[in-house]
């Protein structure tokens, strides 16, 4: 049941945003010229200077790719829905989302997930970048890919529990629409996570995920940095991170006042 109700609204999504295909057209026009602007501005940074704090155009490419595997997710996964449950929330939706046989949690994932932007927007940009990296000349081992890939996770989980403290308003004050834009001002750059000042380095792993899952993940995947103690503190800060998300959400939900009543 809960699976019919989670796969028909997915259904529903992607009918839904086929009606509005010409604000994706904008939408893929955007992403890529923004990826195109960048690499652009990499080559000509490199063609004046050979390496920037160790790393090569590729590596620095690299980092780029990373980044905005993290920034699509948080966008179209954590951000949209987000928003769209604000917006449920305004306008007394929400109530009919409490009394469906599925988590909470999931329901607000899914019912925001946008299929067809994702695929339109995501990844032709992506292809893009990826042309553009010499993948033989990386060194990357499965050892550190894994590494790589439970440090993202965390990443992510921090990222989710951000968003929702910002989306978290709403549930008592019915609008938070303008809090969600904090986050993109934290916005992930593809900058060598050794070169970065060392106060900066431990917000990574707090207040500013984005550079945990740009910056440090591609070092754990270059093998430029002990991945240990960064898998370590990842994990941990990962983990108080859901922990949190319990609570905010069991909050949120106490607090509720509804639009309708």
């Amino acid at each position: 049941m809960k699976r019919k109700l989670l796969t028909a609204l997915i259904k529903y999504q992607w009918l839904n945003e086929r009606a509005y295909l010409g604000n994706f057209i904008a939408g893929i026009a955007s992403t890529i010229f923004y990826t195109s602007a960048f690499i652009v501005f990499v080559f000509l940074l490199f063609h004046r200077v050979g390496t920037i704090a160790g790393y090569t155009r590729n590596d620095l490419l690299l980092v780029f790719f990373v980044g905005q595997i993290g920034f699509f997710t948080t966008w179209q996964g954590m951000a949209e829905p987000f928003a769209e449950m604000i917006r449920k929330i305004n306008t007394g939706e929400f109530d009919f989302v409490l009394i469906h046989p599925v988590p909470l949690k999931s329901w607000v994932t899914v019912q925001g997930i946008e299929p067809l932007s994702g695929l339109l927007e995501v990844i032709p940009p992506m292809i893009i970048i990826s042309l553009f990296i010499n993948w033989g000349e990386l060194h990357i081992t499965p050892v550190h890919l894994i590494l790589a890939g439970v440090v993202w996770l965390c990443s992510m989980a921090m990222c989710y529990l951000i968003l929702l403290l910002l989306a978290a308003p709403a549930f008592s004050n019915g609008e938070s629409s303008e809090l969600l834009h904090v986050f993109w001002g934290m916005g992930p750059q593809p900058l060598p996570y050794e070169r970065i000042p060392t106060a900066v380095k431990f917000t990574a792993f707090s207040v500013l995920p984005t550079i945990l899952y740009t910056s440090v993940v591609t070092a754990v995947v270059l093998g430029r940095i002990q991945a240990t103690g960064v898998v370590i503190a990842a994990v941990a800060a990962g983990t108080a991170a859901l922990l949190m998300q319990r609570l905010v959400w069991r909050r949120a939900l106490r607090v509720y006042t509804s639009a309708s009543s």
